[in-house]
């Protein structure tokens, strides 16, 4: 089955939670995506290209922490209707086994984690103000 990348921006208390409960908050939108609003608002871009601005959306929100890389049904996933072409809505939380990687926001700096290395981003997100 094709599934969708989407990217969920999530502060520490976001990702303390994800690691408590296993899933992301019921309410964890927005999240963001390669969508067709993105593809022509970037002529020319390609799929890495587009994917690196969805997660360079995600992370530019007030208070985000990490971003969630995860891989959901594309029936969960509906385009928003918001100024940012890369916004996404997504039906309900997502498990910690469809997250891919986790990117720890650290200034300019994206650094990236993989979803096994949850328990070391969640003792970083302690440590967060």
């Amino acid at each position: 089955m094709t599934q969708t990348r989407i990217y969920l921006p999530l502060s520490a208390d976001g990702i303390r939670a994800l690691a408590r409960t296993g899933a992301t908050d019921e309410g964890a939108d927005p999240a963001y995506a390669v969508t067709a609003a993105l593809r022509a608002a970037s002529p020319g871009a390609g799929d890495e290209e587009l994917e690196d601005a969805a997660l360079r959306a995600a992370a530019a929100g007030a208070g985000v922490f990490a971003v969630a890389a995860a891989d959901v049904d594309p029936h969960d996933v509906a385009e928003a209707t918001e100024d940012d072409p890369a916004r996404v809505a997504v039906a309900g939380p997502v498990p910690v086994q469809r997250i891919a990687s986790i990117h720890v926001v650290d200034g300019a700096d994206i650094l990236w984690y993989d979803v096994t290395e949850l328990a070391e981003v969640d003792r970083l997100a302690a440590r967060a103000p």
